[in-house]
């Protein structure tokens, strides 16, 4: 007896030893739960596991730390503390309410009804109904009888269609406003698991759900509710060619990946299957860590987790552990970064969801706190007094010192070493426009601000790429200087602005966390149109960037080639041309087919067709995969390229892991670039009769004097291909044949 109090004492030492160096290590600021916070989610690894006899299906009570063996990438860990049943529990009830779960609603109201008694006092719950949408009903809630009753709101819901990938991605987000910080979290869908047939057209993809979940931290589980259509589906999907095209989408895989459990249940089992699901989870070890790797770089780290040697050969063969396969290493000033100051939605009184505010800065407005008293210079004005109200003064802008000057950014590498120059002067150059040599005024490196059009497609495997550079935002927002401005635009068929340009880099972070969201309320909608998409953010930093900036478009998306664009390519590179914007793209794989998987389509389409003939087989692989390549050919997006080309920017390829690292790189390569000034010709005056009169392109062409080939050897220069010189339209009151002796006004662009 003396011995089982000592080590309960003891483990609650340890606990307060390591809450207490977690508080020491976080700096002191009016908010300590917020910061310890923080820092748990940062450095505090906590997973959750399941201990089972596969035999028995009873669950293994009473293990101590020293009966796992802990590895993060193949390295061991030392398990810090372990509990069973009791952190709280953070559960999303997520409840499927599409037209073929309509005849059990009923009995999942009731079911809920009896299930929830079992919550913990500490327990919070939150609830959202789905269908062909998603709602949040409730958000997190102590509260048993608010739920119940809000389940039977939400149940007399209807709709069509069974989105079950954003309905788990939505309660996945949700986790994000727990009240229980250091509680366990988890999900649990009730469904037929009948979800959408084509995976390859749901608004969000398998891998941004995925990536979703296992930020989350949760466990997701699912009651699957027994029908018909899962005995069609058994036998109908089982050809593995039919499963990769036409499966439905389903709880399972999210299941899988974070440990969590699938359970069938009749109609009248409901009740007794969510009340065990409850218990299991009550039931599941809590362990925490702290990492060997410190390296907190937004990465996806791998986690084993099994029975020690000892352990193995005292309960013998046949346990099975359940946990979640890994986690994403955030480093804590990237928490900070995204943490949530309040949520992006308000609520009406019945609680729909309402749609995210413009978060452009200009919706932006310093409000009072509420419940605030008036100020002393804010007294209350009665309603029938006369306000004189006094314009406040403009604020003047000053100068432009480049107005007159044509600015272009240019790069320059060593062909034989493929290192960027980086000791270039203006004498090393010569700049003709249309054929003659012009003097250069302006000669910098690295001096101008940036104006960064962070410019992101939707669709494809761009969310993917956007998880990554969203886990480790702190890392490429430290390329910024404090002059620099970000804006977001997101595109599919349209385009759409998600945040204004800004230098508040908390406004960047909530506009990449929240991105898919935002976007797909504003409408994107599908497709992959970039060149308008280009259009759209050259003339949106036109009006809204920094005038003295250098100004970038980076574009995100994948390689899925397009047919077509609603565009006209013209017309894009004259407005990127007068907003001076360099395009830059980075892009991922897109989703297509495998090799593998053409071949072995092309061959049961032969043998269909063929009627097993295998020459005829033959032929129609080869035709078949031949036609497919040349279409792809046919597909490339060349005006995108071109977009790239006349700006002069560049491409880089990259991939979900290394997607920060290029963006880094990216940005570092773009802060290098010289900034090269000519005085622009001045630009002709035309009268009212010349209304046909059009702006002419000047071709800007940029080489190495012969004293730069020396010091430099052969360098390849990159920079944009010339600019639009405008026509000048004389004023109302002006005589043109009296003013054709005074000079034009210069109006380069």
């Amino acid at each position: 007896m003396f011995r089982s109090v000592l080590r309960q004492f003891l483990r609650f030492v340890l606990y307060l030893l390591l809450v207490g160096s977690l508080q020491a290590q976080t700096s002191q600021t009016t908010n300590d739960s917020q910061e310890t916070s923080i820092k748990l989610r940062a450095d505090l690894v906590v997973i959750d596991a399941q201990v089972i006899d596969k035999r028995s299906r009873e669950f293994i009570r009473g293990l101590k730390a020293q009966d796992f063996d802990l590895f993060e990438d193949e390295a061991g860990q030392r398990i810090e503390f372990l509990s069973q049943g009791e952190l709280p529990l953070s559960i999303v009830l997520l409840v499927d309410v599409s037209p073929s779960v309509r005849p059990v609603i009923e009995k999942i109201r009731e079911g809920a009804l009896q299930s929830l008694t079992r919550l913990n006092p500490e327990d919070e719950v939150a609830l959202m109904a789905f269908s062909g949408w998603t709602e949040l009903i409730q958000d997190f809630t102590r509260d048993r009888q608010l739920i119940l009753d809000k389940l039977g709101e939400a149940l007399e819901k209807k709709g069509s269609g069974t989105r079950i990938h954003e309905a788990i991605a939505r309660a996945a987000r949700q986790m994000r406003y727990v009240t229980n910080p250091k509680g366990r979290r988890a999900i649990i869908v009730i469904t037929d698991n009948q979800g959408s047939m084509d995976r390859y057209r749901d608004a969000i993809s398998e891998e941004e759900v995925r990536q979703t979940v296992m930020e989350s931290g949760a466990t997701v589980c699912g009651i699957v509710v027994r029908s018909l259509l899962n005995v069609a589906d058994a036998i109908i999907f089982q050809h593995p060619e039919i499963q990769e095209r036409s499966k439905r989408t389903s709880v399972n895989p999210y299941a899988e990946q974070t440990g969590g459990e699938i359970g069938g249940a009749g109609k009248d089992e409901i009740n007794a299957r969510l009340g065990e699901m409850l218990d299991h989870l009550r039931s599941r070890y809590g362990l925490g860590y702290f990492s060997t790797n410190q390296n907190y770089n937004g990465k996806f780290r791998r986690i084993e987790l099994k029975l020690s040697a000892d352990a193995r050969k005292r309960l013998g063969k046949g346990i099975v552990i359940s946990t979640r396969q890994g986690y994403y290493a955030i480093d804590s000033e990237s928490e900070a970064l995204l943490a949530e100051d309040d949520p992006p939605e308000e609520k009406n009184p019945d609680n729909r969801t309402q749609p995210l505010t413009d978060p452009s800065p200009s919706s932006v407005s310093a409000a009072e706190p509420k419940g605030a008293a008036a100020s002393p210079d804010k007294l209350a004005v009665p309603p029938d007094a006369e306000l004189l109200v006094s314009e406040p003064p403009q604020p003047v802008s000053p100068p432009h010192p480049y107005s007159h000057l044509v600015m272009l950014d240019l790069h320059a590498i060593n062909r034989k070493t493929g290192a960027v120059a980086d000791n270039l002067v203006s004498e090393d150059f010569e700049l003709y426009d249309n054929g003659s040599k012009k003097e250069i005024i302006h000669f910098s490196r690295g001096e101008l601000p940036l104006s960064v059009v962070l410019l992101i497609d939707v669709g494809g495997k761009t969310p993917y790429v956007m998880s990554s550079l969203r886990r480790s935002i702190a890392q490429w927002l430290r390329l910024l200087g404090p002059d620099d401005e970000i804006a977001l635009m997101g595109f599919g068929g349209s385009a759409a602005l998600i945040q204004g340009f800004t230098k508040d880099r908390k406004l960047i972070a909530a506009g990449i966390r929240d991105f898919a969201d935002t976007a797909r309320q504003k409408g994107v909608g599908n497709g992959q149109d970039r060149t308008v998409a280009v259009f759209h953010a050259a003339e949106y930093m036109d009006k809204a960037a920094n005038p003295i900036s250098r100004r970038v478009i980076i574009t995100i998306t994948d390689d899925s080639p397009r047919s077509y664009t609603t565009a006209e390519s013209g017309a894009t590179a004259r407005v990127l041309l007068d907003s001076r914007s360099v395009v830059y793209a980075m892009v991922t794989k897109g989703p297509r087919p495998s090799r593998k998987r053409q071949v072995i389509t092309s061959a049961a389409e032969g043998a269909l067709y063929g009627l097993g003939n295998p020459i005829s087989i033959a032929i129609h692989i080869f035709t078949k995969m031949g036609s497919r390549a040349l279409l792809d050919a046919i597909l490339k997006d060349r005006a995108f390229g071109q977009m790239i080309q006349k700006t002069g920017g560049a491409a880089v390829k990259i991939d979900g892991e290394d997607a920060t690292e290029n963006l880094v790189f990216l940005l570092d390569q773009i802060k290098k670039r010289y900034v090269v000034g000519i005085i622009a010709p001045d630009a002709p005056t035309v009268t009212p009769s010349d209304a046909a009169a059009q702006d002419s392109f000047h071709t800007l062409k940029l080489k190495l004097t012969s004293e730069g080939l020396k010091r430099h050897g052969e360098l390849t220069v990159t920079t944009s291909q010339g600019y639009y010189l405008r026509v000048a339209e004389p004023s109302e009151d002006s005589d043109v044949a009296n003013d054709a002796g005074k000079p034009a006004p210069k109006n380069p662009r």
